[in-house]
This record gives C-alpha cells, sequence and structure tokens, in this order.
C-alpha cells in the first residue's frame, strides 16, 4: 500500500510539474505576443507620424511651387505603403495568436495523455496488487 501511495504521489507531482511547464511557456508565449503587437504599433505609429509629416510638408511646399504632383504622389505611394505594412502587422497579430493555441493545444494533448498514462499504471499497480494478496 506504501509503494501505491509512492507511485500515487511520485505521478501527482510530474502532473503539478506539467502543469507548472505549461503555465510557464503559456505565459513566455503571451508575453511575446504582447510584445510584438506593441512593437506592430510602435512602426504603425512611426510610419502614420511620416505620413502626417510628409502630407504637412506637401501641403506647403504645394502653397510656394506650382507643381506639387510630385509630392502628393510620394504621399499616395507611402500611404499605400502603409496600408500594406498594416495588412502585413494584422497578419503577424494573427499568425502569432495562432501559433499560442497551437501551443496550448499541444499542452492540453501532453496533459491528457500523462493523465491517460497514470491512470493505467495505477490499474496495473492494482491488478498486481490483487494477484500478489490472491497468492498469499
Amino acid at each position: 500500500a506504501d509503494s501505491v501511495e509512492a507511485m500515487r504521489a511520485a505521478t501527482e507531482q510530474k502532473l503539478v510539474d506539467v502543469q507548472e511547464k505549461v503555465m510557464g511557456l503559456s505565459t513566455a508565449l503571451g508575453a511575446r505576443i504582447r510584445e510584438a503587437e506593441g512593437e506592430i504599433q510602435v512602426r504603425t505609429e512611426e510610419f502614420r507620424n511620416d505620413v502626417n509629416r510628409l502630407m504637412g510638408e506637401v501641403q506647403q511646399t504645394a502653397k510656394v511651387a506650382s507643381d506639387g504632383q510630385g509630392f502628393i504622389k510620394e504621399i499616395q505611394e507611402l500611404r499605400e505603403r502603409m496600408d500594406q505594412q498594416t495588412k502585413e502587422n494584422e497578419q503577424q497579430s494573427i499568425q502569432l495568436k495562432n501559433e499560442m493555441q497551437s501551443v496550448v493545444d499541444t499542452v492540453r494533448e501532453t496533459m491528457n495523455a500523462q493523465s491517460d498514462m497514470r491512470y493505467h499504471q495505477t490499474e496495473e499497480t492494482i491488478r498486481d496488487l490483487q494477484q500478489l494478496w490472491e497468492k498469499n
């Protein structure tokens, strides 16, 4: 009975260790996603500021220069690039979230497999003890 209890305690401790590792992985991945989203926001804001600055410069130049078409075209190109960058940033954010979900799913599968293994080990131990009891 003591060896069964020791096996049960060891198995439960392994499960606690796995759960702690899972929490650590989940926390680290969540922090990385928040960090990436923060970087995306910073880059988008910098890009937006550049576009706004250029727009201001174009408006001032257009007042002085009779030909502001080149600047307007640059601004339109910058806006298109900003839109493209925003789409790429959104795709990167979606990809990071999908990767996190994949890790969570893998961890869940691992924990379920370990739980099944612990159950079968306990069943085998009980069977062995019953056989010993019947022999004696």
